[in-house]
């Protein structure tokens, strides 16, 4: 009897035993998936979220996890795949709503990606990156009220995050609320000062409210940053114009027709013949 029991209590043991090193293996590979991911090795991040969910068929954050990694790598439909399964595991997953409705907007499908954010949004209301690619949604669909609101409460949530503040200037500006958007491209500055956008759209509003030597120094800024970008050079060639310095434009309007901007044609046969 004795020998019986003692039998019993070492499978026990060892049962138990395999139990934890399993659970172990699955967290192991997710914890190796998520450095991996870090890192930008996204294949290898997939690999490791993948054996970890063989390991562990119902561990919801291998899924939402190898989901960001598919989404990386531009595999949008087997991203959606696995965000699909991480809610169908875990309904009240606010993060992989998230996840699914940015997949869905890189895919122009903006009802559905309408549908994720909100449903984020209402399982995590603080959720401030939800409502700023909301907002940007609402930008790109000309929605710029539903936007700008959108980005106030972003803003509200993560004061020292520039992007809101870059996303709302941008919105006012094509309100035509100029001093509004100034306002915003400066705050944003003030809390990232080294981004050549902010500069670009500071400069198009200083264009627009006719201080041209003050989008004259945003431009240039801009150009200092990054010199491969037509579009610059077109709005620093304007800006020329607009002081009256043609050569200076011309030149600008010559780089941009080098770096194949479509219109740059039509600057240069309007001023520079």
């Amino acid at each position: 009897m004795k020998r019986t029991l003692l039998i019993i209590t070492i499978i026990l043991i060892i049962l138990t035993a395999g139990k934890g090193f399993c659970q172990q293996d699955y967290k192991d590979y997710y914890n190796s998936g998520n450095e991996k991911f870090k890192k930008g090795d996204f294949n290898g991040a997939i690999t490791d979220f993948t054996v970890s969910i063989q390991l562990n068929p119902k561990y919801v954050n291998s899924y939402n996890c190898r989901g960001m990694a598919y989404t990386a790598l531009d595999q949008s439909q087997d991203a959606i795949t696995d965000f699909n399964m991480a809610i169908k595991l875990d309904p009240k997953l606010f993060s992989a709503y998230y996840n699914r409705a940015n997949v869905y907007y890189k895919l122009f499908q903006y009802d559905s990606a309408f549908f994720d954010y909100k449903a984020a949004i209402s399982l995590k209301p603080d959720y401030a990156d939800a409502y700023n690619s909301r907002g940007i949604l609402y930008y790109d669909l000309k929605q710029y009220n539903d936007a700008i609101k959108d980005f106030n409460k972003c803003i509200e949530l993560t004061p020292k995050n520039f992007s809101p503040y870059l996303n709302r200037g941008k919105a006012y500006y094509m309100l035509k609320m100029y001093n509004m958007a100034l306002q915003d491209f400066n705050k944003a500055l003030e809390l990232n000062p080294v981004n050549e956008k902010i500069n670009i759209w500071r400069g198009m509003t200083y264009l627009e409210m006719g201080e041209y030597n003050k989008a004259l120094e945003d431009y240039n800024t801009a150009i200092k940053a990054n010199s491969k970008i037509a579009e610059y050079y077109v709005g620093r060639g304007i800006t020329y114009i607009k002081l009256e310095e043609t050569e200076k434009a011309c030149k600008d309007f010559n780089q941009a027709n080098y770096l194949t901007y479509k219109s740059a044609d039509e600057y240069i046969e309007k001023y520079c013949k």
